[in-house]
């Protein structure tokens, strides 16, 4: 009942993604799963070589429907019943950044984990007009291995 409660104070093009997105995301996990990174990474983007987490600005109106993209990624990521890793959210929200020919870039990271035996971890983020959509959390402890940027045509 939360859900619909929260739905219904929805615009309509987020009620659309909240219908659309469990689908996505049962896609993008199935790819993870089972298609190698190598092939993976030809469908992201072009790779680039970034020393910051940003990539070219867009209009302000692109800004805020990247962050509500972002937001509606995350709620919905907890609401699926596999799991809905970084990558995972990633995937989608490249989806409808796409779909709104928004500019963005997809980052991933490694770092080594803090505990009593290290291991590495990785970790993807999405960034459009400077802003992190998805991925926020500690985002900054890892060192980026590579940068896709999304090909947007006019």
């Amino acid at each position: 009942m939360k859900l619909l409660s929260k739905l219904s104070k929805k615009t309509a093009h987020e009620r659309v993604w909240y219908c659309l997105l469990p689908l996505i995301s049962l896609f993008a996990r199935l790819v993870i799963l089972i298609v190698p990174f190598k092939y993976l990474s030809r469908l992201i983007g072009n790779s680039a070589i970034e020393d910051e987490h940003h990539v070219t600005n867009t209009e302000s109106s692109n800004k805020a429907l990247a962050v509500s993209i972002g937001e509606t990624v995350r709620h919905v990521s907890h609401y699926m019943l596999w799991e809905s890793s970084c990558l995972t959210q990633a995937l989608m929200t490249k989806c409808l950044l796409l779909y709104y020919k928004i500019p963005h870039t997809i980052h991933f990271g490694v770092r080594l984990s803090e505990e009593a035996s290290p291991k590495i971890n990785a970790h993807a983020w999405v960034v459009a007009n400077n802003e992190v959509i998805t991925g926020k959390k500690n985002y900054k402890k890892y060192k980026i291995l590579s940068s896709f940027v999304a090909p947007i045509e006019s």
